[in-house]
Protein backbone atom coordinates (compact mmCIF):
# COMPACT_ATOMS: atom_id res chain seq x y z
CA UNK A 1 0.00 0.00 0.00
CA UNK A 2 1.78 3.21 -1.26
CA UNK A 3 0.99 6.77 -0.04
CA UNK A 4 1.00 9.81 -2.13
CA UNK A 5 1.93 12.99 -0.22
CA UNK A 6 2.29 16.21 -2.28
CA UNK A 7 4.00 19.09 -0.17
CA UNK A 8 3.73 22.98 -1.08
CA UNK A 9 7.10 24.74 -1.33
CA UNK A 10 6.93 26.13 1.90
CA UNK A 11 4.83 29.18 1.25
CA UNK A 12 7.51 32.02 0.34
CA UNK A 13 6.63 34.40 -2.65
CA UNK A 14 8.32 32.66 -5.39
CA UNK A 15 10.31 29.93 -3.66
CA UNK A 16 13.35 31.89 -2.61
CA UNK A 17 15.15 29.18 -1.27
CA UNK A 18 14.69 27.18 -4.53
CA UNK A 19 13.35 23.93 -2.59
CA UNK A 20 10.75 22.92 -5.19
CA UNK A 21 14.34 22.06 -7.30
CA UNK A 22 15.85 21.03 -4.45
CA UNK A 23 16.08 16.97 -3.62
CA UNK A 24 17.40 17.35 -0.13
CA UNK A 25 14.20 19.33 1.06
CA UNK A 26 10.78 17.44 1.22
CA UNK A 27 9.23 20.65 0.17
CA UNK A 28 7.13 21.11 -3.57
CA UNK A 29 7.27 17.71 -4.17
CA UNK A 30 5.06 14.31 -5.05
CA UNK A 31 6.62 11.94 -2.04
CA UNK A 32 5.72 8.00 -1.80
CA UNK A 33 5.80 5.63 1.00
CA UNK A 34 5.11 1.97 2.07
CA UNK A 35 2.29 2.22 5.02
CA UNK A 36 1.84 -1.37 4.54
CA UNK A 37 0.48 -2.11 8.34
CA UNK A 38 2.85 -5.45 8.69
CA UNK A 39 5.64 -3.76 7.93
CA UNK A 40 5.07 -0.15 8.88
CA UNK A 41 7.05 2.87 7.13
CA UNK A 42 9.34 2.28 4.37
CA UNK A 43 10.68 3.70 1.55
CA UNK A 44 9.42 1.55 -1.79
CA UNK A 45 12.19 0.01 -3.68
CA UNK A 46 11.35 1.74 -7.11
CA UNK A 47 10.96 5.33 -5.58
CA UNK A 48 13.86 7.08 -8.28
CA UNK A 49 16.03 9.16 -5.84
CA UNK A 50 15.91 6.01 -3.21
CA UNK A 51 19.90 5.76 -1.80
CA UNK A 52 21.02 8.43 -3.94
CA UNK A 53 23.35 11.14 -2.43
CA UNK A 54 21.76 14.36 -1.18
CA UNK A 55 18.57 13.16 -2.09
CA UNK A 56 15.56 12.52 0.11
CA UNK A 57 14.33 8.30 -0.81
CA UNK A 58 10.99 9.09 -0.18
CA UNK A 59 10.68 11.97 -3.48
CA UNK A 60 8.82 10.20 -6.28
CA UNK A 61 8.16 13.29 -8.31
CA UNK A 62 9.79 17.16 -7.39
CA UNK A 63 9.21 21.00 -8.98
CA UNK A 64 5.30 21.88 -7.38
CA UNK A 65 4.49 25.19 -6.08
CA UNK A 66 1.21 24.56 -3.80
CA UNK A 67 -0.70 21.46 -5.16
CA UNK A 68 -4.22 22.24 -4.03
CA UNK A 69 -5.86 18.67 -4.00
CA UNK A 70 -4.69 15.17 -6.09
CA UNK A 71 -6.81 12.65 -7.76
CA UNK A 72 -6.57 8.89 -9.29
CA UNK A 73 -8.63 8.27 -12.01
CA UNK A 74 -10.31 5.00 -11.09
CA UNK A 75 -10.56 3.45 -14.07
CA UNK A 76 -7.28 4.51 -15.56
CA UNK A 77 -4.55 4.98 -12.63
CA UNK A 78 -3.93 8.36 -13.85
CA UNK A 79 -2.99 10.97 -11.73
CA UNK A 80 -4.02 14.57 -11.36
CA UNK A 81 -2.64 17.64 -9.53
CA UNK A 82 -4.11 20.87 -9.49
CA UNK A 83 -1.14 23.20 -8.69
CA UNK A 84 -1.44 26.32 -7.65
CA UNK A 85 0.42 29.61 -9.43
CA UNK A 86 2.37 32.70 -7.75
CA UNK A 87 1.74 35.14 -10.46
CA UNK A 88 0.24 34.84 -13.69
CA UNK A 89 -0.61 31.31 -14.69
CA UNK A 90 -3.10 28.35 -12.54
CA UNK A 91 -2.21 24.37 -13.92
CA UNK A 92 -3.19 21.41 -13.94
CA UNK A 93 -0.17 18.72 -14.08
CA UNK A 94 -0.87 15.04 -14.95
CA UNK A 95 1.05 11.68 -14.59
CA UNK A 96 0.10 8.66 -16.58
CA UNK A 97 -0.62 4.97 -14.78
CA UNK A 98 2.71 3.17 -14.59
CA UNK A 99 4.64 6.66 -15.63
CA UNK A 100 6.22 9.90 -13.95
CA UNK A 101 8.67 8.44 -11.60
CA UNK A 102 11.18 11.37 -11.31
CA UNK A 103 9.11 13.84 -13.29
CA UNK A 104 9.96 17.17 -12.60
CA UNK A 105 6.87 19.56 -13.05
CA UNK A 106 9.11 22.82 -13.33
CA UNK A 107 8.71 25.04 -10.26
CA UNK A 108 10.02 27.60 -9.40
CA UNK A 109 11.99 27.83 -13.08
CA UNK A 110 8.45 27.57 -14.74
CA UNK A 111 4.78 28.73 -14.32
CA UNK A 112 2.45 27.00 -16.07
CA UNK A 113 4.28 26.79 -19.84
CA UNK A 114 6.71 29.67 -19.30
CA UNK A 115 9.44 30.65 -17.91
CA UNK A 116 8.43 32.31 -14.46
CA UNK A 117 7.84 35.93 -14.90
CA UNK A 118 9.84 37.22 -12.10
CA UNK A 119 13.43 38.48 -12.56
CA UNK A 120 15.97 36.36 -11.19
CA UNK A 121 13.60 33.67 -11.00
CA UNK A 122 12.38 32.06 -14.18
CA UNK A 123 14.29 30.21 -16.54
CA UNK A 124 14.59 27.19 -18.72
CA UNK A 125 12.99 24.47 -19.02
CA UNK A 126 14.82 21.90 -16.98
CA UNK A 127 15.71 18.37 -17.72
CA UNK A 128 13.09 15.99 -17.46
CA UNK A 129 10.37 18.69 -17.13
CA UNK A 130 7.17 17.88 -17.41
CA UNK A 131 4.94 20.51 -18.74
CA UNK A 132 0.92 20.63 -17.24
CA UNK A 133 -1.80 19.50 -19.25
CA UNK A 134 -4.07 22.57 -19.09
CA UNK A 135 -3.14 25.86 -17.71
CA UNK A 136 -5.28 29.34 -17.22
CA UNK A 137 -4.21 32.76 -16.27
CA UNK A 138 -5.23 34.98 -13.48
CA UNK A 139 -7.84 37.13 -14.19
CA UNK A 140 -11.72 37.10 -13.07
CA UNK A 141 -13.62 36.52 -16.55
CA UNK A 142 -15.33 33.10 -17.10
CA UNK A 143 -11.84 31.34 -18.32
CA UNK A 144 -9.63 32.95 -15.69
CA UNK A 145 -9.04 32.32 -11.97
CA UNK A 146 -6.87 32.90 -8.87
CA UNK A 147 -6.45 29.96 -7.24
CA UNK A 148 -6.67 26.42 -8.67
CA UNK A 149 -8.49 23.22 -6.80
CA UNK A 150 -7.84 20.26 -8.56
CA UNK A 151 -11.11 17.56 -8.79
CA UNK A 152 -11.39 13.77 -9.94
CA UNK A 153 -12.50 12.35 -13.64
CA UNK A 154 -16.28 11.49 -13.35
CA UNK A 155 -16.64 7.95 -13.30
CA UNK A 156 -20.59 8.17 -11.54
CA UNK A 157 -23.49 7.11 -12.83
CA UNK A 158 -24.51 9.61 -15.26
CA UNK A 159 -23.27 8.61 -18.60
CA UNK A 160 -22.89 12.15 -20.87
CA UNK A 161 -20.11 13.30 -18.04
CA UNK A 162 -17.92 9.92 -18.01
CA UNK A 163 -14.20 10.60 -18.89
CA UNK A 164 -14.49 14.48 -17.87
CA UNK A 165 -12.36 15.74 -15.41
CA UNK A 166 -13.72 18.87 -13.11
CA UNK A 167 -11.94 21.26 -11.35
CA UNK A 168 -12.33 24.73 -10.13
CA UNK A 169 -11.33 27.92 -9.01
CA UNK A 170 -11.52 29.11 -5.05
CA UNK A 171 -11.51 32.79 -5.59
CA UNK A 172 -12.80 33.03 -8.98
CA UNK A 173 -15.98 30.63 -8.49
CA UNK A 174 -16.03 29.46 -11.57
CA UNK A 175 -16.63 25.04 -12.14
CA UNK A 176 -14.52 23.47 -15.67
CA UNK A 177 -14.00 20.28 -17.05
CA UNK A 178 -11.90 19.03 -19.85
CA UNK A 179 -11.43 15.37 -21.84
CA UNK A 180 -7.74 13.77 -22.04
CA UNK A 181 -7.10 12.97 -25.48
CA UNK A 182 -4.11 11.21 -26.58
CA UNK A 183 -2.43 13.14 -23.60
CA UNK A 184 -3.70 16.63 -24.47
CA UNK A 185 -6.48 18.53 -22.30
CA UNK A 186 -9.77 18.76 -25.06
CA UNK A 187 -12.96 19.61 -25.18
CA UNK A 188 -13.25 22.71 -22.13
CA UNK A 189 -16.29 23.58 -20.65
CA UNK A 190 -17.95 25.58 -18.06
CA UNK A 191 -20.20 24.25 -15.79
CA UNK A 192 -20.74 26.90 -13.21
CA UNK A 193 -24.16 28.07 -14.37
CA UNK A 194 -25.77 24.63 -15.15
CA UNK A 195 -24.12 22.62 -11.49
CA UNK A 196 -26.17 26.12 -9.57
CA UNK A 197 -28.08 24.96 -6.66
CA UNK A 198 -31.78 26.24 -6.42
CA UNK A 199 -30.46 29.05 -3.58
CA UNK A 200 -27.60 30.69 -3.61
CA UNK A 201 -24.42 30.04 -5.51
CA UNK A 202 -21.76 27.26 -5.22
CA UNK A 203 -18.54 29.35 -3.76
CA UNK A 204 -15.07 28.99 -1.99
CA UNK A 205 -14.57 25.47 -3.43
CA UNK A 206 -11.57 23.94 -1.99
CA UNK A 207 -12.35 20.31 -2.32
CA UNK A 208 -13.78 17.68 -4.61
CA UNK A 209 -15.15 14.07 -3.79
CA UNK A 210 -16.12 11.07 -4.82
CA UNK A 211 -18.04 8.00 -3.48
CA UNK A 212 -17.94 4.75 -4.00
CA UNK A 213 -19.99 4.80 -7.02
CA UNK A 214 -18.61 7.77 -8.75
CA UNK A 215 -20.72 10.23 -7.56
CA UNK A 216 -18.97 13.62 -7.87
CA UNK A 217 -18.88 16.11 -5.09
CA UNK A 218 -18.32 20.03 -4.58
CA UNK A 219 -17.09 20.79 -1.07
CA UNK A 220 -17.05 24.67 -0.01
CA UNK A 221 -15.43 26.52 2.20
CA UNK A 222 -18.54 27.05 4.29
CA UNK A 223 -19.28 23.66 4.90
CA UNK A 224 -21.71 22.66 2.16
CA UNK A 225 -20.97 19.96 0.16
CA UNK A 226 -23.10 19.51 -3.32
CA UNK A 227 -23.45 16.05 -5.01
CA UNK A 228 -23.88 16.29 -8.88
CA UNK A 229 -27.14 14.15 -9.87
CA UNK A 230 -28.97 13.65 -13.39
CA UNK A 231 -31.31 16.54 -14.61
Amino acid sequence: NYLYIATGDGGAANDPKKRSQDLSSYLGKLLRIDVSPKTGYRIPRDNPFKNKANAKSEIYAYGLRNPWRCSWDRKTGDFYIGDVGQNQWEEINFMAAGKGSGANYGWRLREGLIATPKNGVGGNKPSQAVDPIYVYKHGTRSNQGLSVTGGYVYRGPIKKLQGKYFFADYANPRIWSFELKNGKAVNTEDWTDRLRPQKGKINSIVSFNEDQDGNLMIVCLNGKIYMITAE
